[in-house]
């Protein structure tokens, strides 16, 4: 699956404290975070360091019109009003100014994400899957979506050739270094250890054995994703976005608490 520059580029707005009118527009993990019209919202690095949001004014404005906010609005959790020096409200999100495209038509889309390498989408972190799995086993969260980790921080694949024997011996193992399993382990939950023919006890997820690639050298690489069309990440799926509550916000109204 393809990743948009959109994503790729993306600042993570994690779950917690929202205004009432922000919401999740899409599907993971484009999962963009939008205003109360569903269009999508976006942070420009211009601003960094730059509370009155001076860096985009005039024409800019015209094309990336600000999340306007009310003098009598208050701090949401991390959402916070600030007063441009145009003397216009504005919503930030840490502390960094929030904007729509007017290239957007429609919810769901990110047609700004990536602009001129400085302007940023919103893209809904997602909550984290609570699965049963092996203690050196972990799910991390990448551009891709969620997807499973060793305790290394290193992405984990299965490979397409693998069947009711493994296809990766040898040589391959050096370059596709299988996740072990101990002696003593034993199923759990999706997890089975494998006894291969050479000895190795290797974790299979879902009856896939799952390897790391020796070409990640960084906790977030992924650089073996759909190596010679048959590596695939082990990703698994967020929870879906829901408000457990809500509660009276001074004059803002209401916000709402994202499960975390």
């Amino acid at each position: 699956m393809g990743i948009s520059i959109a994503v790729a580029t993306a600042v993570l707005v994690s779950a917690g404290l929202w205004p009432q009118f922000i919401t999740v527009q899409g599907e993971q993990p484009e999962q963009f975070v939008a205003g109360d019209s569903g269009r999508t919202l976006y942070v420009y690095d211009g601003d960094l360091g730059n509370m009155g949001g001076d860096d985009c004014v005039d024409t800019c404005l015209d094309v990336w019109p600000p999340l306007a906010a009310a003098a009598d609005d208050v701090a949401v959790g991390d959402w916070k009003p600030v007063l441009r020096r145009d003397l216009r409200w504005q919503w930030s999100y840490k502390g960094r100014p929030v904007y729509h495209f007017t290239g957007d038509s429609s919810p769901g889309v990110a047609n700004g994400g990536g602009s001129g390498g400085v302007w940023h989408a919103l893209v809904y972190e997602g909550i984290a899957p609570k699965l049963t799995a092996p203690p050196a086993v972990a799910v991390k969260r990448r551009s891709v979506g969620f997807v499973l980790t060793d305790y290394r921080g290193q992405t984990l694949y299965t490979f397409a050739e693998d069947g009711e024997m493994p296809a990766c011996n040898a040589e391959c193992l050096e370059v596709w270094p299988p996740v072990r399993a101990a002696a003593l382990a034993t199923k759990l939950g999706d997890w089975t250890p494998v006894d291969r023919p050479d000895g190795i006890r290797q974790w299979a997820y879902s009856g896939r054995l799952v390897y790391t690639y020796s070409g990640d050298t960084g906790a977030q690489d992924m650089r073996g994703a759909n190596a010679g069309g048959v590596w695939q990440i082990v990703r698994v799926e967020s929870s879906p976005a829901a408000a457990i509550g809500s509660l009276t916000v001074g004059n803002s109204g209401a916000s709402k608490v994202i499960e975390q």
